[in-house]
């Protein structure tokens, strides 16, 4: 996909002799990404696989500590508001999901299973302080997920001065 400039994939199982087919790609959101190129990305690849996508969001904490309704809600709000104009031509509404889970590897690893996912992509940021959120997941994803998982860094270096 034309400005994307660096990609990892990892654990790649083709579906058919004539290649791979995608039914469903989940992609992983910490919310604060500044790029979105591994979204789009993401997103054109279910458009032109006519694949089923999924946005996940885990939010790392004690799962007694359950949050109400509306407060899921309204990270389903922010979601919404990230997807790119092109995913009005995805297949099927894409589906948001919130998560609250201890461990937030675990339960994406969970939900990859779940919804069958055939890609999980995330986007990588590498300078800012926080972007550690879905970094320091991916290796543990990498390794154990049952389907391939593509890590999209952004096309130019961002700075956070």
């Amino acid at each position: 996909m034309p400005g994307v400039q660096s990609l990892v994939l990892a654990r790649m199982r083709p579906r058919s002799s004539n290649g791979v087919h995608l039914d469903q790609v989940l992609y992983l959101t910490s919310l604060w990404e500044k790029s979105r190129d591994g979204l789009r990305y993401a997103i054109q690849l279910a458009i032109e696989q006519q694949s089923r996508f999924t946005l996940l969001h885990v939010i790392e904490q004690d799962e007694s500590n359950k949050p109400d309704r509306e407060w899921l809600n309204a990270f389903r709000r922010i979601m919404q508001n990230q997807l790119p104009d092109s995913a009005a031509n995805l297949r099927n509404a894409p589906e948001l999901r919130v998560e609250v889970a201890k461990n937030a590897t675990a339960r994406i690893l969970d939900v990859a299973d779940k919804v069958r996912a055939d890609l999980i992509v995330m986007d990588l940021q590498r300078t800012h302080p926080g972007a550690t959120h879905l970094r320091d997941k991916l290796y543990p994803i990498i390794s154990w997920a049952n389907c391939p998982v593509l890590a999209v860094r952004p096309r130019t270096e961002d700075t956070w001065h």
